[in-house]
């Protein structure tokens, strides 16, 4: 069944592996005064994709549905940690696994606040499992830790 995208993609963000992962950090990176772009976020998912966010010290992992994420992340944009800063998170390692028309992409990340001075906030890793269907990728799902002290980058991981 050929995939129907919620919002049309621009074909040059999903031509290529590396071309999606950055069109993915891209879409949710933002310059102080800007908010992510949440239609190009939207049009990277194979409509039924999913993000979910892990376990936390206080809460129970979350699966979202990609309208689910964009509408919980204008919230979590909106706030005092961010309202008016701008927020970029970047790739600065990939691994990357393949099997005829899938892809495993083990991408390790850096987000900063970028209003005055960029100040990293935090790194981690996210999975993202893409899909070629219909003449272009698609995320059909990610998931994503992030480091702290008892959860270290791995080796790979460290530029």
């Amino acid at each position: 069944m050929k995939p129907t995208p919620l919002i049309e993609a621009d074909p040059v963000h999903v031509a290529s592996v590396s071309a999606i992962i950055k069109a993915l950090y891209d879409s949710i990176s933002f310059k102080q005064g800007d908010t992510a772009d949440w239609k190009k976020m939207r049009s990277l998912f194979i409509p039924d994709g999913r993000l979910l966010i892990p376990k936390r010290a206080t809460t129970d992992s979350i699966s979202l549905t990609t309208e689910q994420f964009v509408e919980r992340g204008k919230i979590v944009f909106a706030n005092e940690t961010f309202a008016g800063k701008g927020f970029r998170e970047t790739e600065i390692a990939r691994r990357e696994e393949a099997f005829g028309f899938i892809r495993h992409i083990f991408s390790a990340y850096e987000a900063v606040l970028s209003d005055i001075d960029d100040i990293v906030i935090g790194r981690g890793i996210n999975s993202i499992q893409l899909l070629w269907e219909s003449d272009r990728w698609w995320i059909v799902s990610m998931v994503w830790d992030d480091e702290r002290p008892d959860n270290p980058m791995p080796d790979w991981a460290n530029p």
